[in-house]
């Protein structure tokens, strides 16, 4: 570590310590603010800016007009002036998007505009805080829309209030020509309030940044103002305002009015009081919109009072403008009697602006001193602390006015000013950078820049210093850190870098400063080992000095470099010193320390006392410099020094003196004596001069000590005299400085003239040594000659030819970390190129995968042969169900006027009739799972019935379905016809809805079921084949980077090993440079450079990489399965679930329906067989369906109870969607008592009933059968609804589940991408700097060793 003592030394004497800081956050604000602030408010403001005023405050007075008078108003009459309000209110933005029907665009607009503003903002602030380059057209554009906003900042608070209110009520407006729902839920309630607060913020934004206190432009300027308080006040009334309008308006009138009437008459009268704007017109023009709310309120309140709108009119168009003229006086009065106070009676900062105003706006040269006074007198109200506003006015009076940047930058005192807003603080920053601009012009602040980038130069090669010092030290120690290791070769190389940079800048700024250039010179020779630019910048330096010598002019400047200086507060304090002063004093650090000016100068002066300077400071008016005479100074040992003092006071940015010498080496001793001769102060070389024995001649007479008459000398003003054996000429001067006397008495041994000028020009500057002289760091070049500088070079040259074994080894050293770095990068950039490739693999597979899983599940929800089938065979079913109990219910007589199912056949028959088509030709639909013989060909075995024939044919799908439609197209006749003439028609649906036909049907739909769940298992198959590819091809990625891995591992090892032995055995001179460097230009003294033991030398480091790599490696390889093994068996087993029950509940639904109807088809004719009405009596020649009733009955009950069971159990919970829920479960229609607790429940009881009916052999089961048949048919019907509502339930799940599984699959690549982006690109590429940085380092130390060494040679040769 560095020894603090020194540290804290350093730091003290620091111009960079002495530096007030703002808060980061603020000088970014600022800075940003003030380029929309340069483009907002130009230094001419023309016609364009004072129109556009204008018209800000015309478009408010109409805006706030239209929430006074409102169209819908209690008041008789008030709808005969309906046009005008209504023109009124189109002024308002949110009516006008009403009535043009745009109100949700333009509300999502506002929403859109908002954010979007303030994301620019943030960009920008960020683009700012990392001192990006800002286009310019961004910030135009920035800065048009803070003056769209301004503009549109009430009509949009107003727009966004409504939404907030009806968002918030969750109603629909009334206050408009229309009715429109402005509510916009609860992401509306929430965006309507985030919209406000950002609209609240951009108008303070506004008020603060727009604000202008300076007076210099006031004339040309209406923005120009004391203070944004009353603006703030009249914008926070006008939101109360609108918020009033907006809750409680309607229905409470004269509330309303009377508390806009109060609101409004407080900023009314604070605009007339305080008149802020600088401008009349501007005040005027801002306070009469509230005076117009005012009168509005007043005669609305009397209007409906009197209830009489003509009279409201009336007085607006007469009273309003009467009362604007008056406000016009009254403000007029209110300016005259300010200009009547006198300046004593002024006990108010804002009474006081307001009384020096117009001498400010309107400044004569004549009155500047008299203004000054004013200034000064008024400050004397504040102690020691001032208001900032205060000092912003004074300072923009120095600098606009007076054209006094010194004295301007000096008001603006940190350390004494108070009470300070942010406004204030952005309008002092604006001037300071206004003020810096024309102070750099002088000397002094000139030197103190100059001053202060030397100390960041120096500031940033310590740390660049220490960082590679504390590498090479702690690479060699045991089991060294790598991320610290690495952290210090960043800083370094980072350091380093900004180190030419800005060596090679500031030589370019400042091309005549010899300390720039000497310490680029030992930077680029001991550090960059750049010995030909080194020797270049060398020559330049020499020459440099020498020019500066022989320049006149730089002789008088007393603000340089090469001159001593130091800064002192008021007190007197000492706060900062350069070199040369202390070899001036010939003194050292220490020395300053707590040291007060006053010891430094001659006793009897008192100058520089704290009272003297204090009273300067608060005293000033017109200039800044407090001395300037040669009144020398007294060294360490108590011995005078001649030197021309030159004391000015400055800003840092609080004030300070500054102290700048001039030496002055003459060829002459001197003595400062008082009126009566005694001697005060002495040089150092006086008593040698006369051969005086006594060293301390202070108190001794000048006439005794001299041997000279003092009359005599003061009026002659020079004289001679023998000493021994030589001739002494003396020379008396006396100089007046300030209330002082200086008498000097100066003795010589060559004759001068007594003209102090001639004297002066004699003078040489003390400190014109060589480089070598001045600082140890500086003397690692020699001056040379021409003749010198050829001889050095041939020496180099001979060096380069003929290197050193040292060198030797440090280029070898250097070629082999040159060549293992570029293994290194090109085995990372390898392992980065199959990462890529494994990332690209994984989202291409998984856009194969999703790809597949798309089309596969869209390809099976496509199939619909089994859907179609199924309502085929239920349509056919149901065909011949209800044609048999018609036949029984016509053929009985008893429900013969009760067409109690015809309407669902004649819907039956219409569906067969749409399903034609599907069996016309063979297709995809069937050829995907039936072969072409089943349904397109002669297969299905028909009962045929007709003119006393019964039998079999085999026909086609579509041969049997349009027989159907024939025979129940003619059963539908006959219904028409009430003949009731179809027995053959009614068996022929009825043998072949439950007969052979049927069964072969239902043959081939449980094939295609069968089918169903085969296609799906291919499709599981297909899968899993694709993520085991996709698995495999991921292990092989992984796989492929192991060997990478391993070499990357052994490679950077090699490397590391490499930089320690550069670190070891060619880092000497290297190591002797930096602590050079880090003890005479830094001062810190704990470094030193430690021998290193053997055991350090043959230790090897070793680093684990394969740890990095590996678990980031492997990671990426657990996530890519796991994107497989989520997307198998969360996503694509949902999907195989479904996928497998689709059909499935299809087929059970189908036959629940097929099964209702076969069941009534059986007790039906089991019933009337006793009557000879069932089928079996009405064609007993021919019987293709077994009559055992009882044994089908209980077959078909059971089945039928098994699948209801299903519909009941959790297997299909899935696809009972909450309307299939409703209808299994609970009550869906109240024409049948059976199904008021659902078709599950409906079908069961169905079922006992059938029993009770079958085997009762009740006379009176009459009744019982006609509610049975009525459930029979809503039963059917509550299936088919079931089986569509299930259906697309089903699509509607497995789509939802597919859109989710295409978004998880999405999110995972996007999340891959970025993953990558964050984690292992970062990775990697740190690796490669890592490496890149390591071999930056070492060619550093190699090529300073290789330099200094050969300097060392060079050196040897020269001697």
């Amino acid at each position: 570590m560095i020894n603090q003592e020194f540290e804290s030394q350093e730091f003290e004497n620091s111009l960079l310590s002495l530096k007030m800081k703002m808060p980061k956050w603020k000088k970014i604000t600022f800075k940003l603010f003030r380029l929309f602030y340069m483009i907002r408010s130009p230094e001419i403001f023309s016609l364009f800016h004072e129109l556009l005023f204008y018209a800000q405050n015309l478009i408010v007075l109409i805006q706030v007009a239209s929430i006074v008078w409102i169209r819908d108003t209690p008041i008789q009459g008030w709808e005969n002036y309906g046009k005008v309000w209504t023109i009124l209110e189109y002024s308002r933005f949110d009516a006008l998007c009403v009535e043009m029907d745009l109100i949700q665009p333009c509300i999502y607009g506002t929403f859109g505009f908002y954010l979007g503003f303030l994301a620019i903002l943030a960009i920008l602030f960020i683009f700012t805080a990392f001192k990006k380059t800002i286009s310019k057209n961004l910030v135009l554009i920035t800065s048009k829309l803070f003056i769209l906003t301004d503009i549109g900042n009430y009509i949009l608070f107003l727009l966004l209030s409504m939404v907030l209110k009806y968002s918030w009520k969750s109603e629909q407006s009334t206050e408009y020509t229309k009715t429109v729902s402005l509510d916009q839920g609860t992401l509306g309630l929430i965006l309507s309030i985030l919209c406000l607060i950002i609209l609240i913020f951009i108008c303070y934004c506004n008020i603060i940044f727009s604000y202008d206190c300076k007076h210099f432009n006031a004339k040309k300027s209406l923005n120009a103002k004391s203070t944004s308080d009353v603006k703030k006040t009249s914008v926070i009334i006008n939101y109360i305002s609108i918020i009033l309008y907006s809750f409680i308006s309607q229905g409470n009138f004269l509330i309303y009015r009377f508390l806009l009437l109060i609101l409004h008459l407080i900023p009314a009268i604070m605009y007339c009081y305080c008149l802020p704007f600088y401008s009349l017109k501007a005040n005027y023009s801002q306070s009469i919109i509230h005076v117009f709310i005012i009168v509005s309120s007043l005669v609305n309140a009397i209007g409906y009072a009197i209830n009489n709108a003509f009279f409201c009119v009336l007085g607006l168009i007469f009273l309003f403008p009467l009362c604007a003229v008056l406000w016009f006086f009254v403000m007029k009065f209110r300016i005259g009697r300010i200009y009547s106070t006198q300046l004593s009676c002024i006990k108010n900062l804002r009474e006081f602006e307001l009384f020096i105003r117009e001498r400010l706006i309107n400044m004569k040269n004549e009155s500047i001193d008299q203004t000054i006074e004013m200034f000064s007198c008024f400050s004397k109200h504040y102690l020691n602390y001032r208001p900032k506003l205060f000092a912003v006015w004074v300072s923009s009076f120095y600098f606009y006015s007076c054209s006094n940047e010194k004295l301007a930058i000096i008001e603006l005192n940190p350390k004494s000013i108070f009470h300070s807003s942010l406004e204030e603080d952005f309008q002092e920053y604006i001037l300071k950078i206004e003020i810096s601009k024309t102070l750099n012009i002088s000397e002094e602040y000139q030197l103190l820049t100059k001053l202060r980038k030397f100390e960041k130069l120096k500031k940033l090669d310590k740390k660049t210093i220490v960082s590679v010092f504390t590498f090479l030290k702690n690479i060699v120690l045991k089991a060294p850190i790598e991320s610290n290791l690495c952290d210090l070769l960043k800083t370094f190389k980072k350091n380093l870098n900004k180190l030419k940079n800005f060596n090679s800048k500031y030589n370019n700024i400042y091309n005549d400063s010899a300390m720039f250039l000497s310490f680029y010179v030992s930077f680029v020779d001991n550090i960059l080992g750049d010995r030909e630019k080194a020797l270049n910048l060398n020559i330049k330096k020499e020459n440099l000095i020498k020019f500066q010598k022989s320049k006149e002019v730089r002789q008088n400047l007393v603000f340089s470099e090469e001159n001593p200086m130091f800064l002192a507060d008021n007190t007197g304090k000492i706060v900062y010193f350069n070199s040369k002063i202390k070899k001036l004093l010939k003194s050292s650090t220490e020395y300053f320390s707590e040291r007060y000016t006053q010891t430094i100068f001659p006793s009897f002066l008192e100058l520089f006392t704290h009272q003297k300077l204090r009273s300067f400071e608060k005293g000033i008016k017109n200039s800044t410099l407090y001395i300037n005479g040669e009144i020398g100074v007294i060294d360490s040992q108590g011995y005078w020094v001649e030197a021309l003092v030159v004391v000015m006071l400055i800003s840092i940015p609080y004030p300070v003196f500054i102290f700048g010498f001039r030496p002055l080496k003459c060829k002459r001793e001197s003595v400062i004596i008082d009126k009566k001769g005694e001697i005060l102060e002495i040089t150092r070389g006086f008593c040698k001069h006369i051969n005086e024995e006594v060293t301390n001649i202070k108190g001794f007479n000048i006439e005794k000590i001299l041997k000279l008459d003092l009359k005599k000398l003061k009026e002659n003003k020079s004289d001679k005299t023998e000493i021994g054996n030589k001739t002494i000429y003396i020379l008396y001067t006396k100089k007046v400085i300030d209330t002082i006397i200086l008498r000097v008495v100066s003795i010589c041994k060559e004759e001068e003239s007594s003209s102090y000028n001639s004297q002066e020009k004699s003078c040489n500057i003390l400190f014109d040594k060589s480089s070598e002289e001045k600082n140890k760091i500086f003397n690692k070049e020699n001056s040379f000659t021409t003749n010198n500088t050829q001889c050095i070079l041939l020496i180099n040259s001979k060096a380069d030819h003929e290197k050193s074994s040292s060198n030797s080894y440090s280029i070898s050293y250097l070629k082999k970390i040159s060549e293992i770095s570029t293994q290194c990068t090109k085995s990372i950039e390898i392992f980065k190129i199959i990462l890529i490739i494994s990332i690209c693999i994984i989202i291409l597979s998984n856009i194969s995968f999703l790809i597949f899983a798309k089309l596969s599940i869209e390809n099976e929800l496509s199939r619909k042969a089994i859907n179609i089938l199924g309502e085929t065979i239920s349509i056919l079913t149901s065909l011949g169900d209800i044609s048999g109990m018609a036949q029984v219910a016509y053929s009985a007589g008893s429900l013969k006027n009760t067409p109690l199912s015809f309407n669902q056949f004649i819907e039956n028959y219409n569906k067969l009739y749409n399903l034609t088509h599907y069996y016309k030709e063979n297709s995809d639909t069937w050829s995907h799972c039936l072969d072409s013989e089943v349904f397109f060909s002669p297969n299905i075995p028909v009962v045929v019935i007709g003119d006393k024939m019964y039998g079999y044919e085999f026909l086609t799908m579509y041969d049997y379905l349009i027989k159907t439609l024939k025979k129940s197209e003619f059963f539908i006749n006959e219904v028409y016809k009430k003949t009731f003439l179809f027995n053959d028609q009614v068996l022929f649906l009825e043998y072949n809805a439950f007969g052979k036909a049927s069964f072969y049907l239902n043959n081939e739909l449980d094939n295609v079921l069968k089918c169903e769940h085969s296609k799906l298992q291919d499709l599981v198959e297909n899968k899993q084949i694709i993520i085991g590819f996709s698995i495999g091809i991921l292990a092989i990625s992984g796989v492929m980077m192991l060997p990478f891995l391993f070499y990357t591992q052994k490679k950077m090892n090699f490397l590391w090993n490499q930089i320690k032995k550069i670190a070891v055995e060619e880092s000497i001179f290297f190591k002797q440079l930096c602590l050079e460097r880090l003890k005479t230009i830094h001062k810190s003294k704990n470094y030193s450079i430690k021998k290193i033991t053997q055991n350090q030398k043959n230790r090897i480091i070793l680093f684990s990489y394969t740890y990095k790599y590996a678990w980031r490696l492997l990671s990426f390889f657990i996530l890519g399965v796991s994107y497989y093994i989520i997307s198998n068996y969360y996503f694509y087993e949902k999907f195989s679930f479904l996928l497998n029950k689709k059909p499935d509940f299809t087929y059970k639904v189908v036959n629940a329906q097929v099964k209702v109807a076969t069941l009534s088809f059986i007790d039906r004719n089991y019933l009337m067989s006793s009557w000879n009405f069932d089928f079996a009596g009405l064609s007993p020649n021919f019987l293709p369906i077994s009559t055992d009733y009882s044994y089908k009955h209980i077959k078909i009950s059971n089945e039928l109870i098994s699948i209801m069971n299903d519909f009941a159990f959790h297997e299909y919970g899935d696809f009972r969607s909450q309307t299939v829920f409703d209808l299994l479960f609970t009550k869906v229609q109240n024409t049948s008592n059976i199904l008021i607790t659902g078709v599950y429940a409906g079908v069961l009881n169905n079922i006992l009933e059938s029993h009770y009916i079958t085997y009762s052999h009740d006379p009176k089961i009459d009744p019982i059968f006609r509610l049975y048949m009525a459930n029979i048919v809503n039963i059917s019907n509550t299936l088919i609804t079931i089986s569509d509502e299930a259906e697309n339930w089903s699509e509607i799940l497995i789509r939802e589940n597919l859109d989710l599984y295409i978004a998880f699959a999405i999110g995972f690549s996007i999340f891959v991408f970025i993953l990558y982006a964050a984690v292992y690109y970062p990775f990697l590429r740190m690796q490669r700097k890592k490496v890149e940085t390591l071999e930056y380092m070492a060619k550093v130390v190699a090529l300073s060793n290789i330099s200094n060494s050969s300097n060392t040679e060079i050196n040897k040769a020269k001697k």
